[in-house]
């Protein structure tokens, strides 16, 4: 007995299609041998996994049946197909690395954060692509910086819907951005700047980098370049306005003066308007440094950016800042009569003046409960004569 098969197939993508033929009802027979029917088009969900759709046939609502041209009933088999439809990978799912768990999670923000701290490095084209999620609307630029970070934790508050990856599997051609003029400068606009500061020779001294915020700023990148022959990292920590944002800290070139900075507030959060102190850095002086030391913002090891809540890139100035380092101070003593003067420069402003009795058991300094005057630069402090034996200093305070 001559029987005819129907039968499904599929097609590696997400569609499936079925036989397609063309029959003129009541005049031809088919010919004989395999033929398409018909064809079916199907659109896929968004999935995760990958299990096997089955296609089968039914006979609701339509019976399953096959007729010559005189009605007569043909004996056939049907055999159904399966399906397989791709799972689909999410923008900025980085998240157990390498390959992500399709999903976007605090973990995958976290891991992002690093990428665009340069702490760590994607380890495939694939991985670069999924973190690479800003802008949006583009699915990447082919750079990872800040707007990715903050767009990573949009994606892992809900914010906004998983996106299929997309966009660049590889770097962009490095972006150059100039560095602006040298010396402090008036705050305007929207401005990261670093405040100009002192130390002295062999001694720590911190350097405040502040943000004149618009009220928009959610995230930020830069890095700082300083003359590592005279300075040496010592640490960082956030600023008095950056209360509760998370910080990286790149010292991967800190041996050449580059060190790099990325922070940014919880999603959908911004900096108050108004001058909001970021981060203090912590820099001890060589014992052989002096005079000034330039701070000036850099690319290098973290781009400088500033995104908004809605990780897009927000238009900055950045001021370079400058650090004044001063030979250790010393103390001049002179007599007049029966009174002694205690001079010392008056750029050294954080010393006192301290003393002890060198006839005790052990020497006990205390500060000076008298207030100095300024005379041709320098401060004075004028004590009578005791007739007894006291030694003086100066202590920073």
């Amino acid at each position: 007995m001559e029987r005819r098969n129907a039968v499904c197939q599929r097609e590696p993508n997400q569609y499936w299609t079925a036989w397609r033929g063309l029959s003129h009802v009541g005049r031809f027979d088919l010919p004989a041998g395999s033929q398409e029917l018909v064809e079916v088009t199907f659109t896929a969900a968004v999935v995760t996994s990958a299990p096997p759709t089955l296609i089968s046939f039914t006979n609701q609502p339509v019976a399953q049946q096959v007729s010559d041209v005189r009605g007569n009933l043909l004996p056939a088999d049907y055999f159904g197909g399966t399906l397989f439809i791709s799972p689909v990978i999410y923008e900025a799912d980085v998240s157990p690395r390498p390959n992500g768990d399709k999903a976007v999670t605090i973990t995958d923000w976290v891991i992002v954060g690093r990428f665009a701290a340069r702490l760590d490095t994607p380890a495939s084209a694939s991985e670069f692509q999924r973190a690479d999620c800003a802008p949006r609307s583009t699915l990447g630029d082919g750079r990872i910086s800040i707007t990715d970070w903050v767009q990573a934790g949009r994606y892992a508050a809900g914010l906004d819907p998983l996106t299929p990856v997309g966009g660049p599997t590889s770097p962009a051609p490095a972006a150059t951005t100039s560095v602006k003029s040298s010396g402090p400068r008036p705050l305007s606009a929207r401005q990261i700047q670093a405040i100009d500061t002192s130390m002295n020779q062999g001694q720590s001294g911190t350097i405040s980098v502040r943000l004149q915020a618009q009220g928009n700023e959610n995230a930020l990148g830069f890095s700082l370049l300083f003359d590592p022959a005279k300075l040496t990292y010592t640490g960082a920590s956030l600023g008095s306005g950056a209360s509760g944002a998370s910080l990286n800290v790149n010292t991967d070139a800190i041996n050449s003066g580059q060190l790099g900075f990325a922070l940014g507030l919880s999603a959908g959060h911004s900096f108050v308007a108004g001058l909001d102190e970021l981060v203090t850095v912590t820099f001890q002086a060589a014992t052989s440094a002096t005079g000034s030391v330039s701070v000036a913002f850099v690319d290098e090891p973290i781009f400088r950016e500033v995104s908004d809540s809605g990780a897009n890139s927000l238009a900055a100035d950045y001021g370079p800042g400058t650090i004044v380092i001063n030979p250790l101070p010393s103390l001049r003593i002179s007599q007049s009569d029966q009174t002694i003067t205690l001079a010392w420069p008056s750029w050294a402003a954080n010393f006192v003046v301290q003393q002890a009795d060198p006839s005790a058991a052990s020497l006990n300094w205390t500060s000076l409960s008298v207030t100095p005057t300024i005379t041709s630069n320098e401060y004075i402090v004028t004590l009578p004569m005791t007739g007894t034996t006291k030694f003086y200093r100066l202590q920073k305070q």
